[in-house]
């Protein structure tokens, strides 16, 4: 069923994606097919699954539209629509939900893992403008000192928007942090802006040490202001990772896989609205955090029982209700976050190049995957058969010598190969 369901998540969102990005859903009744924040989990689908020319598609989009969305900032950084017309215009009806400003942080997070996985110094540049304007929109209208003097995020509402606005949301000031060092980090790497790439780390530290600061109060991170707890609270694991592998971390994870769990997966929080739902959204979001923290277990758990939350004929959704209804049929967010998920078991890349084989729990004796990327372009297979690693090989489109880490008895282990272009190569000793 999980092979099954990732063929299905495929097709989903390659039947839903457009030439400018991909919705939730390609359906009227469904936000009419805007563009929203969620197009990050189908493009980390589909970037892991090795289809980058697809999943530039989103960053992409975000750069055509930046005009319009410099425009409803009135010049003072990017301000992109809750949702977006293909013209980059809002398309969806007054709500709280449109004080919402995390999503500008996570398109900053689709153009770095798009530097991540292909160091593509003119792609870089392409986009370099949108994480400027992005970082001056954080810069010039979402900062504040609070009665204390700390540098905080202004009210809004955070991901979880049944629970309105707040100060500092785990996902809103993670957000600002990530795109505030992520736009002085591609600066010094074009040799550009030197002056704001400077007062951007000056601002992302500031806002860090508020995060600690607020984060050091308790053993797990929590939602400010006593709001009731939702699977946001792992923001700073993933997309953002701001803060991964410490212990407050991953008992905050241990956290949310224990009491948003439902009848079928896991519910987004605590909330009343989300009681007894399951949303293949957050079997995929907990499974890519489980994966980053090598808590292989909780990860396969997160990733087996993603199916399980599917509707008909494993036809993704937004969630089961508590009648086991289907909402929201062909839904790219869920699909593209639990296949995201299911890579990342296996292949993990970040600022520091790729991990192999992070999360996969050594109970599972019998796997194959084929071709998912790593950084620098290189795709990589593998397979165990009966618990005996049979192959593990890499392809590269270049001749270079490639370094990466593989998990070896526990323990990761830096590794380097000479890869010749277009070869196959074994890195099994």
């Amino acid at each position: 069923r999980v092979d099954a369901l990732r063929q299905m998540s495929l097709y989903t969102i390659r039947c839903q994606l457009t030439p400018w990005s991909i919705p939730p859903a390609l359906a009227e009744p469904y936000w009419g097919g805007g563009f929203f924040h969620d197009e990050m989990y189908p493009f980390f689908g589909l970037l892991s699954s090795n289809y980058p020319e697809l999943a530039e598609r989103m960053p992409y989009f975000r750069l055509a539209t930046l005009p319009s969305a410099v425009k409803r900032a009135i010049t003072k950084g990017a301000l992109y629509p809750w949702s977006s017309t293909e013209e980059g215009e809002e398309r969806d009806p007054h709500g709280h939900w449109l004080s919402e400003r995390f999503h500008l942080g996570q398109f900053a997070v689709c153009i770095v893992a798009l530097w991540n996985y292909g160091h593509n110094r003119i792609q870089l540049e392409d986009l370099y403008p949108v994480l400027c304007e992005l970082a001056r929109y954080f810069e010039l209208n979402m900062l504040e000192r609070d009665q204390d003097g700390r540098l905080v995020t202004k009210r809004c509402t955070d991901f979880d928007e049944s629970v309105g606005a707040i100060q500092n949301g785990p996902f809103t000031l993670c957000a600002a942090i990530y795109t505030l060092t992520s736009a002085a980090d591609a600066a010094v790497i074009l040799g550009r802006d030197s002056v704001r790439a400077s007062g951007w780390r000056e601002l992302a530290e500031e806002l860090r040490s508020t995060r600690n600061a607020i984060a050091e109060m308790n053993d797990t991170f929590e939602i400010p202001e006593g709001k009731s707890l939702h699977s946001s609270i792992l923001g700073p694991i993933f997309p953002f990772g701001i803060e991964i592998g410490s212990p407050r971390a991953v008992k905050s994870a241990e956290m949310i896989h224990s009491a948003c769990a439902s009848t079928r997966g896991w519910q987004p929080g605590l909330s009343e609205v989300f009681a007894g739902h399951n949303w293949m959204w957050v079997a995929g979001h907990l499974g890519i955090v489980h994966a980053l923290q090598g808590d292989s277990e909780r990860a396969w758990e997160a990733v087996r029982l993603g199916p399980a939350s599917a509707g008909p004929f494993l036809s993704p959704n937004e969630h089961l209700d508590q009648e086991l209804v289907a909402h929201v049929p062909w839904f790219t967010t869920g699909c593209g976050g639990w296949l995201a998920a299911l890579n990342s078991l296996f292949v993990q890349v970040d600022g520091d190049g790729t991990t192999l084989l992070r999360a996969v729990p050594p109970h599972l004796q019998n796997w194959r995957f084929r071709d998912l990327l790593a950084h620098d372009c290189v795709t990589v297979s593998g397979e165990m058969v009966d618990g005996v690693l049979v192959s593990l090989t890499a392809s590269s489109p270049i001749d270079h010598q490639w370094t990466y880490k593989l998990l070896v008895d526990h323990q990761i282990v830096h590794k380097s190969i000479e890869l010749a272009a277009d070869q196959v190569s074994s890195l099994i000793n």
